[in-house]
Order: structure tokens, then sequence, then C-alpha cells
């Protein structure tokens, strides 16, 4: 008789791998890869050039290029002169010191006083600039015993007339009525005349025109005013009227207007301002304040102009005004 043993068989579930199986793991699907894109063709011949505004914008993080260093300062960084064989400057010999320099306000004229009271006339702007375009146009004489003299020039805002006066050595003063030779420099040099016979000089004696410091033209009025009293302590305002039209070659009229003690015992500075509310003088005593002086309406009866001081200016070395 025969006998089975039971079987220690354990039956798996269905779709269960043995484990003594080793099955491949699944591989993933393969994934096309994208296609390269196409070459830029080049542009055509005749295409406009690119703008700046149709480059491709930059990626968002790469950063932003640097920029340039500012140009060194200095003489290599200035600008080329247009013609490199036009001399800059210009020079006028001279004989004697000289004390005082003018430019006429249209750049043409330039008047230079000397210490020995000769006044001369250049032409900046003229190519034979290296003389003076009239010689000695007028002189002052010392006398007493001031024989080197301060002389002291300076232009009307309009170019007509220049005037000249000394600190002390003499009383006299010139007005040199100079706008027949600025009409005449205009024209070539085959076809100028002698300066000289385009220049009227007129002249002015008095003890109250020492120390000339300014001079300007009245507005809507073909007056001038004189302004002297440099070194002493009273300021002197002159009016001058110049020869009628009809009459070049007439007398000119000259009047003291002004004859008033400023601020101080010695005038240092003196001036003139076109100022909104009207003409104003302006002088300068020593180790005292600015003084303005009121001249609207300036006459013969004036005797002493309203003031008022400008406040913290003792210190003051020069001014300057329109």
């Amino acid at each position: 008789m025969s006998s089975t043993q039971p079987s220690h068989a354990r039956a798996l579930p269905i779709g269960t791998p043995s484990p003594s199986s080793k099955l491949p793991a699944p591989s993933a699907p393969a994934i096309p890869a994208a296609p390269a894109p196409p070459a830029p063709s080049p542009p055509p011949a005749d295409a406009p050039p690119a703008r700046a505004a149709d480059a491709p914008p930059a990626p968002p993080n790469e950063p932003e290029p640097e920029p340039d260093p500012p140009a060194p300062r200095g003489p290599a960084s200035l600008p080329e002169h247009p013609n490199p064989s036009k001399s800059l400057t210009c020079s006028f010999p001279v004989n004697t010191d000289c004390t005082s320099l003018s430019l006429s306000p249209s750049g043409h004229l330039l008047t230079a006083g000397f210490s020995s009271g000769a006044i001369r006339l250049y032409s900046p702007s003229s190519p034979s600039s290296s003389t003076a375009v009239a010689g000695d146009v007028a002189s002052i004489r010392a006398k007493g015993l001031h024989t080197n003299l301060l002389l002291t020039v300076a232009f009307s805002p309009d170019c007509r007339f220049f005037f000249g006066g000394v600190l002390r050595g003499s009383v006299e003063m010139v007005a040199v009525d100079v706008s027949r030779l600025e009409r005449h420099l205009s024209l070539r040099p085959s076809k100028r005349a002698d300066p000289h016979a385009l220049l009227r000089v007129h002249r002015h004696s008095d003890a109250k025109l020492k120390g000339f410091g300014a001079c300007t033209r009245e507005a809507g009025r073909d007056r001038y005013l004189v302004f002297a009293g440099r070194g002493i302590k009273n300021i002197h305002i002159w009016s001058f009227t110049p020869p009628a039209g009809a009459d070049p070659g007439g007398a000119a009229e000259w009047s003291c207007l002004v004859d008033t003690q400023s601020n101080g015992m010695t005038v240092s500075l003196l001036q003139f301002r076109h100022a909104p509310s009207g003409l104003q003088a302006v002088s300068k005593s020593d180790s005292q304040c600015i003084r303005l002086w009121e001249l609207g309406g300036l006459s013969g009866e004036t005797k002493r102009p309203k003031y008022r001081d400008v406040p913290n200016t003792q210190d003051t070395v020069s001014c300057h005004g329109r």
C-alpha cells in the first residue's frame, strides 16, 4: 500500500513573478529631440542697418554692462582748434607802464592808458593787431609832483565814447568819439582812411574830475554820466553831452550834477548799475559798506541823491555793474 507525502509547495497568486525570475525593467518611452532652429539668412545688400530698438532684449539674469568711465579732464580732452595755425593771442608792444585797459562792448577796439598820460587804441580783431590801430589818440599831461599817472580808461556801453582820467596828478579828462572808427574797421584795409581823421576828442579840466572811475549812458537820452572821486572823500557825478549831429566838431557840454560826501574818508571803488528800479551809482570807501545811490531823475538841482548801504560788504575789493 503506497502512501503519499504532503507537498510543501506554496501556491503564488496569479500574475506574481517568481522570486527566482528577474524580469527587465520597463524602459521609458523615447522623446524625440527638438529640431534645431534654422540659421538666419543674411540680410539683402540694400537693407537698412539694424536699429538698437530691433536688437533682442538681454536675458533677465544677465548683468547689465558697466558704463564707460568718464573721460579724463585736462588738455588731452580739450577739442582741437579748427584752425591750429591761427594764434589765440595777440601782442601789443609798449614802451611804458600800462595802468588801465578797456575793451569796447563790440570787441573791435581796445583802449589802453599809460603812466606817461598817453592813451592808445588797438584792434584785437585786425590781422595786423601787433601795432596800434591809431597810435596815441589822446594824452593827459601831468602837473605837479605826480609825474607817473594812474590813468583809467573806460568805454561807454554803446561803444560810441571812451573816457580817460587820472587818480591824481592832473584835473583833465578826455572823451574820445570812436563811433566812425568802429564802422570804418569793417572795410577792407585798402579802403581805410587815416584813423585819426575819424576820431573826435573832447577835453575838460576841473578839480572835481580827479579820480575817474566809471561812465555810462542814460537811457533814452543822448547824455553820458561820468563818475569821479576815487582817492578823496567826495563823489562827483558829471554829465557829458556831445555836440549835436549837425556839428560833430562843436564843443561838448560838461556839467557837475552831484557833489556830496560818501560814507568814508577815501573812496576806492566807483561803478554804475542799471537796476530794474532805474540807474544807480555804486561807491565803496575804505573800511565801509557799499553804498547805492539812486539816480532816477537826476538833474543839476540834485544835491544829494537818496542812498542805502549794503550790509556786510566792508571787505569788498572789486565791483562790476551793468
